[in-house]
């Protein structure tokens, strides 16, 4: 990877870093990159995550999904938010990047305004 492109990286994980969703992107089912956001609303250390399939971080009685999901996304210490999942496919069948927006926050944020 040539510097420039290493700077661009940089960059868009410091964006990605800012954003109020959580973001992981997969390669091969698992993830290998998670901003601070999704390390926030899964409760889950970023080693953590790398690795795991994001299937695993929704209940066991979720139902299977193409683009968009609305679930709840529970923590280990057994705090849960509601949460908008949506997948978005990669150029491979098995790499995307999945989006997790707490759905909970937007609607106290509705709320108050």
């Amino acid at each position: 990877m040539s510097e420039a492109q290493q700077q661009g990286r940089e960059g868009l994980e410091r964006t990605a870093d800012a954003l109020s969703d959580g973001i992981a992107v997969c390669q091969a089912g698992r993830i290998v990159w998670a901003n601070r956001r999704m390390t926030d609303l899964s409760g889950r250390a970023a080693t953590t995550l790398l690795g795991a399939s994001p299937e695993s971080l929704l209940p066991p009685d979720a139902p299977a999904f193409d683009d968009e999901l609305e679930t709840t996304l529970t923590r280990p210490d057994g705090r849960s938010a509601p949460v908008r999942v949506l997948r978005i496919a990669g150029a491979a069948e098995s790499d995307s990047t999945w989006i997790f927006r707490d759905v909970g926050r937007s609607g106290e944020l509705e709320r108050a305004v």
